[in-house]
């Protein structure tokens, strides 16, 4: 919290069998600046990413090539992608404490997960007794559909799933009953077995 600047993220979850900070200990204080979860952990990072959430933090979702050598780009085709409205480093820093991200094993596809029509996934909602959200999928690779649009909740329950029947192009609608702080997360699987994940978005009555 000292560090005005600072943005955090929970690195390589679940290395070595038992790097989960202390079950993913929450601090109030530090949520605000705590937003990003890595995928390319060490351990079940898909069980642990709910946990995290589950405990409190409001986390989006990063992953990268992890490089120790200049193959950046090329070493494999593992994404963040970052929602912008301008591509600069102000912008880019918003988006990352706005949690405007999704992670994507394949480089040009995307995600995204709205609610009532312009509320970007991240967003940290109040006041609904229901909430309606979009999701939608993109891939231009004619080689590369889609199998599937999921929507999660709490301890990773399953709420919807929408086949995409390979697809390029899929989308998928979900309203969901407010009557106790929740969240909501979408994956999307390609017929290759590459997959995305959506940053939450949260609701509370």
């Amino acid at each position: 919290m000292a560090c005005e600047t600072c943005v955090g993220q929970y690195n390589h979850p679940g290395d070595d069998g038992a790097q989960t900070w202390n079950d993913f200990e929450y601090f109030a204080d530090v949520d605000e600046k705590m937003c990003l979860f890595e995928f390319n952990g060490g351990g079940p990072v898909w069980e642990l990413f709910f946990a995290a959430l589950d405990a409190g933090w409001h986390l989006s979702p990063t992953y990268n090539q992890d490089n120790h050598g200049a193959d950046w780009g090329s070493k494999n085709d593992r994404r963040s992608a970052l929602l912008l409205p301008e591509l600069d480093s102000a912008s880019l820093r918003a988006a990352m404490l706005e949690r405007r991200s999704f992670v994507s094993m394949d480089k040009n596809a995307s995600l995204t997960l709205m609610a009532d029509g312009d509320c970007w996934m991240g967003s940290i909602l109040s006041g609904y007794s229901s909430l309606t959200i979009d999701v939608e999928a993109r891939d231009a690779d004619s080689s590369d559909g889609f199998i599937s649009l999921s929507i999660y909740g709490p301890a990773g329950a399953l709420l919807e799933t929408h086949d995409c029947g390979g697809a390029q192009e899929c989308s998928a609608q979900l309203t969901i009953p407010v009557s106790s702080p929740t969240y909501a997360v979408a994956r999307a699987e390609q017929t290759d077995g590459d997959y995305l994940v959506s940053a939450p978005i949260w609701v509370e009555p």
